[in-house]
């Protein structure tokens, strides 16, 4: 991967990088807003405090996802700073441009990450119980 390509990369991540954080922010703030003393109970078919539990559940989810998601980029934007990245952490072998440009946080090639995705199924639950 030549330079200029390792740079688009690195603009990329860090924007991405922003993005989420400024996501994370506002779901944080949301979660903060719908924090609010019990009210009565209502015509509402589910009562307040079951929809505040299911709201929190799904906000805890997405902040999550985000999370992860973020991790990913800094661990990719410290394999640009450390010269690894676009290297499979499996093979070593360079991962295609075409699959950065589609996961510019990949840490395996195509061809590992099928096989990792095997071995997980194989050690799943559901495997196990065949």
């Amino acid at each position: 991967m030549d330079t200029l390509e390792l740079q688009q990369f690195h603009d990329r991540l860090a924007a991405m990088q922003r993005r989420l954080l400024d996501e994370l922010a506002l779901v944080d703030d949301e979660r903060a807003d719908q924090i609010r003393p019990p009210a009565e109970l209502s015509d509402v078919p589910t009562h307040n405090a079951d929809r505040d539990a299911e709201d929190l559940d799904s906000q805890l989810a997405v902040t999550t996802t985000l999370r992860d998601e973020l991790e990913a980029v800094d661990d990719a934007l410290d394999r640009i700073r450390a010269g690894t990245y676009g290297k499979c952490s499996r093979c070593g072998k360079a991962i295609k441009t075409e699959r950065l440009e589609a996961i510019p946080f990949a840490t395996l090639c195509v061809g590992c990450q099928r096989t990792e995705e095997l071995e997980q199924g194989e050690a799943g639950p559901t495997a196990a119980g065949r």
